[in-house]
């Protein structure tokens, strides 16, 4: 997935706050002694994962909004649970 720099910049920016128990994670296995090449192996999978349901998800046809909505609204008169 490739980003241009305005969606770069914000996404380095929130990366500060929600990467950054992955950035721990990747230290600690690092210290464990797995090598910066399997860790990298292992993010250039993640990455082609979300790139294919990214794709999958673009090509897809728009949910009609019953589906999309079902199990989301309750009706004003709903019972709470």
């Amino acid at each position: 997935m490739r980003l241009n720099s305005e969606a770069a910049v914000v996404v380095a920016a929130a990366c500060s706050v929600c990467c950054a128990p992955l950035v721990v994670a990747a230290a600690r296995l690092t210290a464990q002694g797995i090598p910066a090449d399997r860790l990298r192996a292992i993010e250039e999978e993640i990455a082609s994962r979300i790139d294919a349901a990214v794709a999958a998800a673009r090509a897809s046809a728009e949910p009609e909004f019953a589906s999309a909505s079902a199990g989301v609204y309750a009706s004003a008169g709903a019972a709470h649970a």
